[in-house]
């Protein structure tokens, strides 16, 4: 569950497969996960995700902690983005403090139904060759996937309005060349496959995936406006998801005891010949921590010469020194030769 200090109230947990998913923070994160601008801070998580695993996403305003009375307005609309589409923008009200967003409302024509197809994380398919269009098709797709963002903006609701029909195009699993993925490395998206004939109501089409659909009843829809005090959202919660190998590369979440088990390089003679690249992540950064303790152990090894401290207005006669030096060399050595 994530939340953020400095607009306590809201709330947002992301459930995958029915249970909250673990949250971890960006270790590499060099400052606050809030944001600069004050007007709308911005908290930041990662979370795992799963082949063909479904989610939710959980909306929580507490009556009692949240700021009602700060700006009048009598609605928090939460905008849910996924993978650079907006997907649905529920209203919550006083007293209706909880919002499930479990999936995509669709309308059938066919069958004069409203229909819910669930969010589902789709494993992404990397494809060896792509025409230039779908090249930069998947390329622009690939920039957007792996993030789930909500942004809360203050409203004051109007009238109640018909539920927006609109026609859209099927779409099917996210197809990337991997030169199209460059350094955005990215697991899953998050895409639906749906008859063409179905009509899409309140929310836009994306690279989006649903399970199976149920029956529900005919959405609401009502005329909101954002209060004119605020310039835009008042907090956003952004959860990255990526699967459990990638978190681990990366260094988000420790390795398993499968995978962090210590690598064993071929044997001298195999005939294989590593390079840096052939090493997992962890590997890499061990040996480099080594070398860099090498080095420093090295450099306090090194003697250390101190300088002679000589007064300022010393003067130093090296010609004496000099011969100082070279009378400590001679030995005089008496020998008596009477006795022979």
């Amino acid at each position: 569950m994530a939340i953020i200090g400095e607009v306590p109230g809201i709330k947002v947990t992301v459930q995958v497969n029915g249970e909250d998913a673990t949250e971890h923070i960006d270790p590499h994160a060099s400052k606050s996960d809030v944001d600069d601008d004050p007007e709308c801070p911005v908290i930041s998580r990662y979370i795992e995700s799963i082949d063909d695993a479904e989610f939710s996403i959980t909306l929580a305003v507490d009556d009692d902690t949240y700021g009602w009375r700060d700006v009048y307005h009598d609605s928090v609309v939460a905008i849910v983005n996924v993978d650079g589409q907006v997907i649905v923008r529920p209203i919550i009200k006083p007293r209706r403090g909880v919002w499930v967003v479990a999936g995509v409302d669709i309308y059938s024509e066919e069958s004069n139904q409203w229909y819910r197809k669930p969010l589902k994380f789709s494993a992404i398919t990397i494809v060896e060759d792509q025409s230039a269009k779908e090249f930069k098709k998947g390329m622009k797709a690939a920039q957007s996937a792996g993030l789930i963002q909500i942004a809360f903006e203050r409203h004051v609701s109007g009238k109640k309005l018909t539920p927006l029909q609109k026609s859209f195009n099927s779409i099917d699993t996210l197809e990337v060349a991997e030169k199209a993925l460059k350094n955005n490395f990215i697991s899953h998206s998050i895409s639906y496959v749906v008859p063409s004939i179905w009509i899409f109501t309140l929310i836009n089409t994306g690279p989006r995936s649903f399970g199976e659909r149920k029956v529900i009843q005919k959405p609401n829809m009502w005329a909101c406006k954002r209060v004119s005090t605020d310039q835009g959202p008042i907090a956003i919660f952004r959860f990255m998801y990526k699967s459990r190998e990638l978190l681990e590369e990366e260094l988000i979440i420790p390795r398993s005891s499968d995978s962090s088990s210590e690598f064993t390089p071929e044997p001298t003679g195999s005939g294989i010949s590593l390079s840096v690249g052939d090493l997992p992540m962890a590997e890499v950064l061990r040996l480099a921590q080594e070398r860099l303790d090498q080095m420093k152990g090295a450099e306090e090894e090194k003697p250390k010469y101190r300088p002679i401290k000589r007064e300022a207005d010393e003067v130093i006669d090296v010609d004496e020194e000099a011969r100082g030096a070279r009378a400590l060399k001679r030995c005089a050595v008496t020998v008596d030769l009477t006795d022979d």
